[in-house]
């Protein structure tokens, strides 16, 4: 459980990345991203449902990480929560919201992963 943990999590950073970079570039552009944007978005957000599930899963059997570990992975699920609260907000655009989003969970999983193999 714990390497399939791990696998999810390092999938987590580059799926969020992506999302990251993907809606930057069509910023920029100033085009919608398309229907791909929005299923990779989903896989991401499901993941990341099935990482926290995995987690709570290790915690309770006492596999036991420092609280920063646990404080990352809520704000992750929080900043996706913001995101489509707001997201409501700006009709035409949501996908720009989970762009931006994405670059602030990317850097929370990253730190969460960080502390979760003891380098941070």
């Amino acid at each position: 459980m714990p390497t399939f943990h791990k696998l999810i999590g390092g999938a987590l950073i580059a799926i969020f990345f992506v999302l990251f970079v993907w809606g930057t570039l069509f910023w920029i552009r100033n085009k919608d991203p398309g229907p791909g944007f929005w299923g990779l978005l989903a896989v991401g957000q499901v993941a990341i449902g099935i990482q926290v599930v995995a987690g709570i899963i290790l915690l309770l059997l006492g596999n036991r990480r420092p609280w920063l570990h646990y404080s990352y992975g809520g704000f992750t699920v929080l900043v996706l929560y913001v995101a489509h609260r707001v997201a409501k907000r700006f009709t035409g655009v949501e996908w720009a919201v989970f762009g931006v989003a994405s670059l602030f969970v990317t850097g929370l999983l990253i730190r969460g992963y960080m502390t979760g193999i003891g380098m941070g």
